[in-house]
């Protein structure tokens, strides 16, 4: 039900179910429909005590109220139409800020974070107190959908909703707040210059489509235009010309591109060189035409176009084409207008020298050489490998092993520093001979030579220096590795093998017996002879070692080196005890760990005490009677920062917590939304305000109190499976936990499930509430009756306890009266003895400030008489007139009686 999206479909679909179930048919009281035929109950909580001074006025619950109008039967049609309600008011604000900044016709349904934020400081919802930027974003993202950026209105309403929970106002005051500020502004922007192409009217192809424009057909462009121009020969004079402008600056002398097209133009003197020119012809006429010249795709033109470009500029110029000509043809070679002529590099000004893309770039064609193999020119020569020399070859190994190498095999470094330490280096034998020596024996990609390439080397080294070869090797045995470093001092741990133990010495093979040899002598165990020491005696020593391990988001159960050093320095650093010392007893029980437990730390106490000269229970003492210091600043409590209850995920599991389900409200994910129905949002409003001084409720959200009030008054307590202990379940299940109220979102969602536990639609609830006849300009008036009747019973209690404090006096005085003349008629009929006891006086009241009424008090006179006689018998008058009656007086023997019958 909650998926309709207009209320024509959800008020039909109300009044089938309505009509299958039968038990809510409405009636037809003078209201029109009225409320639905619910059994209504009657209890103390609706009927008053008061009676005789009730307040004509009637109560917030009663729907006939004089002072509402009612609204008879809701019409379905309004409800459709929407804006009956203080929140549907807001579709046209809505719809001017989700459309601030979009251009065209283009209208958006939706809004997004930005607008939303903008609405909210524009409207003066966002104050900075009660609502922040931050609380604004985040209601933004609990009424979006998961995953979406972007509301709806349903949205929209719902936050807006929010923001007056927060700030404890009704949606009457919310709508006329939004309805001053008149729309969206425009703040600190500046306003751009008109620009044609900016203008929507002149948008062609997709764009004019999208904005709803007429395309505009482009007018095609004539391809074909060279063909009807009858083009000029070209000459060798032009052809000229064009070969040495596209040449220079090394340029391609068969293309020319636009820059160099511009300079031919400047230099004829047909464009000045500040880019203007006499005749009216400037350098952007020449782009254009160079563009409109040039095939499409290209960036160079060749001769022929070269030509037909002449032959534009003439026309623009307003010259005849010879004329321009004759310009072109006698301009001077291109000049470099006053620049640094560079050197001559062959690698640059030789293109017989260029390879690759940048011959082809050039035009070059180059031919790939043919060199042969260097060893195939000594064959061809006559000449064989160079023969091994006896020494030659540890002499190579020596070199290559040299610096931590490996023997066989010699790289670029090595071969320099053979040549260099065996004196070859001088002035027919550089060291650029040297590495082209080695890059022509070195086989192709490899980086180092064999003994074999290392001989041929000392050849070609020998050809180079005009020297044999035997000469060469024999200067190079004469030789060897030089080190020109820093000797390193003698350490036995490094260069004593011996000494070497575990993995070092099985990679240096080192023998077993030599190291069985260096074995040290193997220290006994430092806690040998020492007692265990205990903290039986010592109370609190344990609790104070968890304060310190748990200081600084510690674990509470080991302790690092950190947390020692602290504690030693609050309470054990001396003159005896210095931190070197504590750093040393840390070691000395960690073996090297990094943390250590209770018990290690008793050991530590334990060598700290003989260090100290002290006993164990002193050092113990010293720590006890001092706690943790914190020398920093102490932040404020922050709940989700040091309540490790509301910890999730993984900060859980890293304190030990029990993992939380964070996702309370889970069961909304499986319901549909209720949607918000025009009005109901002004009777959410009149029940807040009408509670809003007693129980948890106020302007904006609504308590348990107000929600079981509304459910009585539409009649939900009217079936079996609804009461108040139900309404009372609904209210915490949508409720936030730690929170006695809900807003207007939580309201809707309490609403569905009241309306799902009784059997009836949701759409028909809403109804059901709005024929209350509760409105927005209700709430006010219904406080007014509550308070008014609230007074009125108070007087009515003031009232009927001094009318009973009254009515007490009086019957007791009249009791007293009526007891002391009857004891005198008694004595006076000699009835009673002398020496009876009289009645007890009744104590005396005060006199009551501002009261013209005495205290009571027993007196005998006339006026008791009087009282008595006016009152009429009692039981103990008639008693008595019984008993003269019967020694023999008549009616009237009770005020004259006979002496005789007396003493009788």
């Amino acid at each position: 039900r909650g998926a309709m999206s207009n209320y024509d479909a959800i008020l039909a679909e109300a009044e089938s179910n309505r009509l299958r179930a039968g038990d809510l048919a409405r009636s037809d009281d003078t209201l029109g429909g009225g409320f639905p035929s619910f059994p209504i109950e009657t209890d103390s909580f609706l009927v008053s005590p008061v009676k005789s001074l009730r307040s004509p006025v009637k109560s917030l619950r009663s729907p006939t109220a004089t002072h509402r109008t009612p609204r008879g039967s809701v019409s379905r049609n309004s409800l459709s139409n929407g804006g009956s309600g203080a929140l549907a008011s807001l579709r046209d604000v809505f719809t001017e800020f989700a459309n601030f900044g979009v251009r065209g016709d283009e209208r958006s349904d939706t809004m997004d974070g930005a607008k939303f934020a903008k609405f909210c400081r524009e409207t003066r919802l966002q104050d900075g107190k009660t609502l922040d930027s931050q609380s604004v974003d985040i209601i933004f993202s609990k009424v979006k959908p998961r995953g979406e950026r972007r509301i709806t209105f349903e949205e929209f309403k719902d936050a807006v909703a929010m923001v007056g929970e927060m700030r404890g106002e009704r949606f009457r005051d919310i709508s006329e707040r939004v309805a001053s500020v008149g729309g969206p502004r425009a703040r600190g922007t500046t306003r751009a210059e008109y620009v044609k192409f900016a203008d929507p009217s002149n948008f062609t192809g997709a764009y004019a489509a999208n904005l709803g424009f007429e395309i505009k057909p482009r007018k095609s462009a004539d391809l074909g235009w060279k063909n009807k121009i009858l083009v000029p020969s070209v000459d060798a004079d032009m052809k000229r010309v064009f070969t040495e402008f596209c040449a220079f600056g090394h340029g391609n002398p068969c293309s020319m591109e636009n820059k160099t097209f511009v300079k031919l133009l400047r230099d004829c003197g047909l464009i000045d060189g500040d880019g203007t020119c006499i005749t009216n012809f400037h350098q952007t006429s020449a782009d254009l035409i160079f563009a409109k010249v040039k095939p499409k795709g290209e960036r160079v033109i060749c001769v022929e176009d070269f030509v037909l470009c002449v032959l534009l500029v003439a026309e623009e110029i307003g010259e005849p084409y010879e004329t321009v000509a004759d310009s072109v043809r006698n301009c001077r070679p291109p000049s470099n207008n006053g620049g640094t002529i560079a050197e001559y590099n062959k690698f640059h000004d030789d293109k017989e020298l260029y390879t690759g893309c940048y011959a082809a770039h050039f035009g070059v064609e180059k031919t790939p050489r043919q060199r042969p193999e260097w060893r195939e020119e000594h064959i061809q020569g006559g000449k064989r490998a160079p023969p091994d020399v006896p020494g030659l070859k540890a002499m190579f190994n020596a070199f290559c092993t040299f610096g931590g190498g490996a023997p066989g095999a010699m790289d670029n470094v090595k071969w320099v520093k053979c040549v260099r330490d065996s004196g070859l280096l001088g002035l027919r034998v550089s060291q650029t001979d040297a590495d082209l020596v080695f890059t022509r024996v070195k086989t192709k990609g490899g980086r180092k030579i064999s003994y074999l390439e290392f001989r041929w080397a000392l050849c070609l080294l020998a050809e180079s220096a005009g020297a044999s070869y035997d000469t060469v090797c024999d200067t190079v045995l004469a030789g060897g590795p030089i080190s020109t470093g820093t000797r390193a001092e003698y350490s036995k741990f490094h260069d004593d093998q011996s000494t070497y133990t575990g993995a070092y010495a099985v990679l240096h093979h080192v023998p077993e017996e030599l190291r069985l040899k260096s074995l040290r002598f193997c220290k006994p165990n430092w806690k040998e002879g020492r007692v265990r020491p205990s903290d039986s005696e010592l109370p609190g020593l344990k609790q104070r070692y968890t304060q310190y391990t748990s200081f600084a988001a510690g674990n509470g159960v080991d302790m690092n080196t950190k947390v020692w050093a602290k504690m030693v320095k609050e309470t054990l650093v001396g003159s005896r005890f210095t931190s070197t010392s504590a750093d040393i007893v840390f070691a000395k029980v960690a073996e090297g760990g990094k943390v250590l437990g209770y018990k290690d730390f008793l050991w530590m106490l334990a060598l700290v005490a003989e260090e100290r000269g002290e006993t164990f229970e002193q050092v113990a003492q010293k720590i006890v009677q001092h706690a943790p210091e914190s020398s920093g600043t102490v932040g404020e409590y922050v709940p989700w920062h040091d309540d490790k209850s509301t910890f999730t995920g993984a900060h859980a599991a890293r304190f030990g917590l029990e993992q939380r389900i964070t996702d309370r409200k889970g069961w909304k994910h499986t319901r549909v939304k209720p949607k918000s129905i025009d009005g109901v949002e002004n009777v959410f409003d009149a029940y807040c305000a009408a509670h809003s001084g007693s129980g948890d409720s106020r302007l904006g959200s609504m308590g348990v109190v107000a929600f079981a009030r509304l459910c009585r008054d539409a009649g939900l307590f009217g079936f079996a499976e609804f009461s108040e202990k139900t309404a009372s379940e609904i209210f915490n299940g949508v409720s936030i936990p730690g929170q006695n109220a809900i807003g207007w979102v939580d309201f809707k969602w309490a609403l569905d499930l009241a309306a799902e536990r009784v059997g009836v639609s949701y759409a028909d609830l809403c109804v059901t509430l709005l024929e209350l006849g509760l409105g927005d300009d209700d709430a006010v008036a219904a406080d007014r009756d509550e308070r008014e009747v609230a007074n009125a019973e108070e007087r009515w209690r003031v009232v009927e306890a001094e009318n009973c404090e009254r009515e007490v006096s009086v019957e007791m005085q009249r009791q007293k009266r009526l007891s002391e003349t009857r004891a005198r008629r008694l004595a006076a009929s000699g009835l009673l003895h002398e020496g009876l006891p009289a009645s007890p006086t009744t104590p005396s009241r005060q006199r009551q400030p501002g009261s013209n009424h005495a205290s009571p008090r027993v007196s005998g006179n006339a006026q008791d008489v009087a009282d008595v006689n006016a009152i009429g018998d009692g039981v103990a008058m008639k008693e008595l007139k019984s008993f003269v009656s019967e020694v023999g007086g008549g009616p009237n023997g009770v005020g004259k009686p006979k002496q005789t019958h007396v003493r009788q």
